[in-house]
């Protein structure tokens, strides 16, 4: 699919030789990648949380955060490897929402895989919408307060 109308701003009249297919275009997938590797200025905040561990005292639920830059992929298109968990005292994961391996878009073995930004709730994944940091560590938070009003902990 070619986007040369749509975008016709945003593309030169003459792009250059190595931007283009055989018949002059920009590719669409050239311009998805240009526009999905972008800043985000909520990035710092989670890099910053990396390695951190906090404790819930007084129940001992642990929550940990590990963040880190990757070269951007396919899977990967945010640039960052992240994995924000929630634990119980015996160690076992209630809430994790991270990007470590490819999940499926639907129910079943069949089911065909999509990015790798899932989330995981008292043992069922689904995908992830991942916007930005900050949106990130947002639905971290809302995830765990609620998993942890349903299991009755006080904080």
């Amino acid at each position: 699919m070619l986007l040369r109308r749509q975008y016709r701003s945003r593309v030169p009249e003459r792009p250059s030789p190595w931007l283009t297919n055989r018949i002059g275009c920009i590719p669409y997938h050239s311009l998805i990648n240009k526009a999905v590797v972008r800043h985000d200025p909520t990035l710092d905040i989670l890099l910053d949380l990396d390695g951190q561990q906090f404790t819930i005292e007084p129940s001992g639920y642990t929550v940990k955060f590990n963040a880190r830059k990757v070269p951007a992929t396919p899977l990967r298109p945010h640039g960052i490897s992240y994995s924000l968990t929630l634990h119980a005292p015996d160690g076992a994961r209630l809430v994790g929402f991270d990007n470590a391996h490819a999940v499926r878009a639907s129910r079943g073995p069949a089911g065909p895989r999509k990015g790798a930004d899932h989330r995981h709730r008292l043992g069922t994944t689904r995908p992830y919408r991942y916007i930005d940091a900050l949106q990130l560590l947002e639905d971290f938070w809302s995830e765990v307060n609620a998993v942890l009003d349903e299991l009755g902990i006080t904080r």
